[in-house]
């Protein structure tokens, strides 16, 4: 049986605001122990890239699906933030 989490839409939406935090050293990183130096253009893409699924999924997904990618997408915007101001 595989320890791997089953693919899907919200593991994808996962993965991409889990690298966002990352590049924001929002969250510690597991594989150091330590928050990564924050790196706006990193985060800004991972950012982009959940903007561009929302814009391509539009009408398509469930209300938890639509509900979770919002989530994220909010979630990246307030660290960007709360650690950068207005850059």
């Amino acid at each position: 049986m595989s320890s791997q989490p089953q693919p899907g839409f919200l593991l994808i939406v996962q993965l991409h605001h889990l690298q966002a935090m990352l590049q924001l050293g929002a969250i510690v990183n597991p594989l150091t122990g330590k928050a990564n130096p924050p790196n706006l253009d990193k985060a800004r893409h991972e950012l982009a890239l959940l903007d561009i699924l929302r814009e391509k999924t539009a009408g398509n997904l469930t209300d938890e699906e639509d509900d979770i990618l919002s989530r994220a997408i909010s979630s990246i915007n307030e660290a960007i933030d709360a650690s950068f101001g207005d850059d």
